[in-house]
């Protein structure tokens, strides 16, 4: 316990990287209940299964993200992934395993963020592989 909700109020504006992943009961309300992180580098939703396209829109406020982890989210479709477009400062992106994302979205998503220089797409619409 850091002491009270004062102290965790004050640690929270400092955390710079959120590793969530494989916490198959993170849902939508815990995304957005992370969102006023606002100094976030770093968020990893890896297999957070819960988590549908409701809880990647709501990912809009946390600007300073570079490196964002949406692997393996069965739920995730093109309407959720589209909404990462304003996120302009990343720099390293995980759909892998993201099924229902197809290759136009990700077509927009490149051309959406000039940062972005690590991109995983394994396991995604088959087109954009070329399979």
């Amino acid at each position: 316990m850091l002491g009270g909700e004062q102290t965790l109020g004050q640690r929270a504006s400092t955390i710079r990287v959120l590793e969530l992943h494989r916490c198959r009961q993170v849902t939508d309300e815990g995304v957005r209940a992370v969102t006023h992180l606002t100094e976030l580098r770093t968020l990893s939703l890896n297999q957070c299964v819960q988590i549908t396209d409701e809880g990647v829109q709501a990912l809009h406020p946390l600007m300073s993200l570079t490196a964002l982890d949406l692997g393996a989210l069965p739920k995730v479709t093109n309407d959720g992934v589209q909404a990462l477009c304003m996120l302009t400062n990343l720099t390293r992106l995980n759909l892998a395993y993201c099924e229902a994302v197809t290759d136009d979205t990700v077509q927009d998503l490149m051309q959406s963020l000039p940062f972005l220089s690590n991109l995983d797409v394994t396991k995604l619409d088959k087109n954009l592989c070329g399979n």
